[in-house]
């Protein structure tokens, strides 16, 4: 292996200098010194030397019949490899079921063409292994289970042109999708502090969840590889976390879940990335730089990448569209800065690019809420791609930390249009606090076509050619609040103008909310897909379900602790009310009120509805919150919404 020695002092000769020269500007700059880290990379990270020694797993007793438990002895084949200085460990002649395995140093796992590693389906062989290095992956994800693991070990792979399948089908593993603890779905390859680490044209094929997690490890390259995760829920496809000095290389990854995702939940640095001639398909995000922001991210470069949703003709289990191209994001108060992605092919997205900073500050218990992480230095360039939504791209800092230096140039993009103009003066809810995931932010729509910038300072888009498949009622470059220096195509964008409306349900009266510090407040608020939608708020496949019905929405953010915080509202004529919330706890006294709880719930962007149903006989008030006999409790900070309906039309409540 050539010394990285000439790598590491590259990367420590004054890279974090943007500009060291007055002639070049920050993006000529930029664009320079990260192309000299991938040819620094491309010269010195190289695969490490495998010894010549082989050993066959049939020698210390596996059996490639796909049904003996071969665990313990293609374990015996890693360890005696090891203690004998290094080697490759060899799958040739069939399937060879196991659980878990633990990687040591110096040992390469090959499977040979035609066979095949094939996970358990039984939780019972995937033993917990809990890392002693502490990361949100361990402490709040609280991953432990995975096929394969590795810790602390040096100079470790996987290799082949077989296939490891890790059986992880619903059908197998059942657990809901999660933003957090993944219980009883193993994870298919984990490796914790480890350097040299080499994935080499092998094939990996169903896990149970995510498919790689490579956490604070040093010098990885993935090379060749290919990755189909559309098994079960949160199918990631490749998450290196924290790692320094990152080769990925024509790869092909299709995942139900994000597909290329860097993350920084270890809290180290994820840096000297180069991630080139690659296909990553998803339903999800295709190429992600962020949600976990713990710690920093720094000198990445992408090129010659063809990313999106699943083509048409292929099986998914999650639909077509991918929810972004490419999303750089940091809401855990991680920095975010010099990044060069280049040549790529965007398809069949909903939100082409997708840069977002917030606030949500998820962090181990014993650390202090950070500052908001700043994201700044990004360039995008020389983007092509067709059947893409209608959403459009978003970037947006927030007030406190805006997104500063982005360039997006020389971008051919086609997409579906909108024929009604209001969508352009539709407020986008912020969501400081939120998941940072383009589906959560004007998913039918954003105010611009083409893009939709606030919070943002010396934004510079381009070249920037948008074609829709009819003419578009919105601008294609729209600003939002507090931007400062952007332009697009030499020119200003277009500044937003709000929309005024009031929307009033015709019969769901005087809904207001009152507590001790609140004067009563008349909402108008309306959610759905008809005539004025709060773009703030989404509830999937409701219209269809309630044809005729009202739609009243509450965002509980009342400031009084006390019980006395009321919402109340009249129901000026017999109907069927549904009171609905994201709280899903069992609560009887709205069952003593005649509610009865449904077995249906809605998805309200990230939240959960469950519905309760009531028929209205005759004009009533209906009060919720309060200790009074008679009033249906609310609890402080849950989202409510009132659907009321004069005819019933629906059969399945």
């Amino acid at each position: 292996m050539k010394s990285k020695f000439v790598l590491l002092l590259f990367l420590l000769s004054g890279f974090g200098n943007l500009i060291d020269s007055q002639e070049l500007t920050w993006d000529e700059n930029l664009c320079n010194k990260l192309n000299q880290l991938a040819d620094s990379l491309t010269l010195n990270l190289t695969e490490w030397k495998v010894p010549e020694t082989t050993f066959f797993v049939e020698n210390f007793g596996a059996v490639p019949d796909s049904q003996t438990m071969n665990t313990l002895a293609i374990q015996k084949a890693i360890d005696s490899c090891s203690v004998a200085g290094g080697g490759t460990v060899v799958f040739s002649k069939g399937n060879y079921v196991t659980g878990t395995i633990e990687l040591k140093s110096n040992v390469m796992l090959k499977v040979d063409k035609g066979s095949r590693i094939l996970g358990s389906i039984q939780l019972i062989d995937y033993p917990e292994k809990i890392e002693s290095f502490k990361s949100i992956m361990s402490e709040y994800y609280e991953f432990r289970q995975s096929l394969i693991y590795a810790e602390n070990a040096e100079k470790i792979g996987i290799c082949g042109e077989g296939e490891i399948y890790f059986r992880g089908e619903k059908k197998h593993f059942s657990s809901p999708q999660t933003t957090g603890k993944i219980l009883g779905r193993p994870l298919g390859i984990r490796m914790i502090k480890c350097k040299d680490i080499v994935l080499k044209d092998i094939f990996l094929h169903n896990s149970a969840s995510w498919m790689q997690n490579y956490i604070y490890c040093e010098n990885l390259i993935f090379d060749g590889i290919q990755v189909e995760n559309h098994a079960n829920y949160n199918n990631d496809g490749l998450d290196p976390d924290g790692c320094t000095n990152v080769i990925v290389r024509n790869c092909f990854i299709n995942s139900e879940d994000d597909a290329m995702c860097l993350k920084s939940g270890s809290g180290e640095p994820c840096q000297n990335i180069l991630i080139e001639n690659s296909t990553f398909y998803s339903t999800c995000n295709a190429l992600k730089i962020g949600t976990d922001t713990q710690g920093p991210f720094r000198n990445i470069i992408g090129r010659n990448l063809i990313l999106g949703g699943i083509p048409d003709s292929w099986i998914t289990s999650n639909g077509k569209y991918a929810s972004s191209g490419m999303t750089v994001a940091t809401v855990d108060g991680g920095n975010v800065e010099n990044i060069l992605i280049s040549d790529i092919t965007i398809n069949q997205v909903r939100c082409p690019i997708f840069i977002k900073t917030g606030n949500r500050f998820r962090v181990l218990p014993e650390r202090e809420k950070p500052i908001p992480g700043y994201l700044k230095n990004v360039i995008i360039e020389n983007i092509k791609g067709q059947k893409n939504t209608q959403q459009g791209s978003f970037i947006s800092g927030v007030r406190s930390q805006p997104v500063e230096n982005i360039i997006i140039r020389n971008m051919d993009l086609s997409m579906d249009n909108i024929t009604d103009p209001v969508f352009a003066g539709l407020p986008v809810n912020n969501k400081e606090n939120g998941y940072p995931d383009a589906q959560n932010f004007s998913i039918d729509g954003l105010p611009g076509y083409g893009f939709f910038v606030r919070y943002a300072k010396n934004i510079t888009l381009d070249s920037i050619s948008i074609k829709t498949t009819q003419p578009d009622a919105r601008p294609c470059f729209v600003a939002g609040e507090e931007t400062h220096h952007i332009s697009a195509n030499k020119g200003p964008f277009t500044p937003q103008k709000l929309v005024d409306f009031t929307y009033s349900p015709q019969y769901i009266k005087n809904a207001t909310i009152v507590n001790d510090t609140i004067s009563p407040l008349v909402l108008k608020y309306r959610i759905g897909s008809k005539l004025y939608p709060d773009r703030s708020f989404v509830i999937t496949d409701l219209d269809s379900l309630f044809q005729d019905a009202e739609y009243v929405y509450w965002p509980m953010e009342l400031r009084s602790s006390t019980s006395k915080e009321v919402i109340s509202f009249d129901i000026t004529t017999q109907g069927i009310l549904y009171i609905a919330h994201d709280d899903l706890y069992e609560n009887q006294e709205w069952l003593n009120q005649g509610f009865t709880k449904t077995d249906t719930e809605y998805k309200m962007g990230k939240l959960t509805l469950q519905l309760f149903c009531h028929k209205v006989d005759h004009p009533q008030k209906f009060i919720l919150g309060g200790n009074h006999s008679g009033e249906l409790p609310v609890k402080k900070g849950a989202n409510y919404l009132i659907i009321f309906e004069k005819t019933r039309k629906t059969t399945n409540i």
